[in-house]
């Protein structure tokens, strides 16, 4: 008789517990002692908003904001001094085949037209002197130019240099960064190394002259 009227007790219980679990009412409100905090003012995007003074709703990010997945801003400036400094900035990426091919892809795109697919200075557009072309390109593999810091080749790309114009409008700051590790690999399997950039002015200064 005790059994039975332990099954029975744990059989009620049961059907109380999946009761209250499927009950329509579980998700209704209790009491509410802050109601201000529990029927929040929420505004709609474009809609008009008093907390602002311009009474808008959608709110520019914070300046400087930098959206994510975007390399940092090139801070450095157009000119003989930022030319000068560009040799000290590195290379932000971690370079890779799949990068060194991407970077081989643009290269082929943007410049070998006048540097070259060999990197020589001798692409279509100057072609050994017979192109339409007469002023020899930079040749990036041989001379003066084989040894420039991967951060001069960065600010060349970005901001130009004599005729040579900026691609900063035809490649972002990652494109050109895989341009300039596709280029220091070729110069590498060629036997030159880039020349790390000292901190002293005249240095610095023997670089800007080494483009002129």
């Amino acid at each position: 008789m005790k059994r039975i009227n332990i099954v029975a007790l744990v059989i009620a219980v049961g059907i109380l517990v999946l009761s209250a679990c499927h009950s329509k009412t579980y998700r209704k409100e209790g009491n509410i002692y802050m109601p201000d905090m529990h029927y929040s003012v929420a505004y709609d995007a474009y809609t008009p908003n008093p907390v602002f003074p311009n009474n808008q709703t959608s709110r520019l990010p914070v300046e400087g904001t930098i959206e994510r997945g975007v390399m940092l801003p090139y801070h450095i400036p157009e000119g003989d001094s930022g030319y000068a400094y560009s040799g000290t900035v590195q290379n932000p990426l971690h370079v890779t085949d799949s990068i060194l091919d991407e970077g081989k892809r643009l290269f082929d795109i943007y410049c070998a037209i006048c540097h070259g697919e060999k990197l020589d200075g001798n692409g279509p557009l100057y072609n050994g002197g017979s192109g339409p072309y007469i002023a020899a390109p930079a040749n990036l593999i041989s001379g003066s130019k084989s040894t420039l810091p991967e951060g001069t080749i960065f600010y060349v790309a970005t901001y130009g240099i004599r005729n040579m114009g900026s691609y900063a409008s035809q490649l972002d700051k990652r494109q050109r960064w895989m341009v300039v590790s596709y280029i220091n690999s070729v110069q590498k399997e060629n036997g030159w190394t880039q020349a790390k950039a000292d901190s002293t002015l005249e240095s610095l200064e023997n670089n800007y002259s080494m483009m002129q």
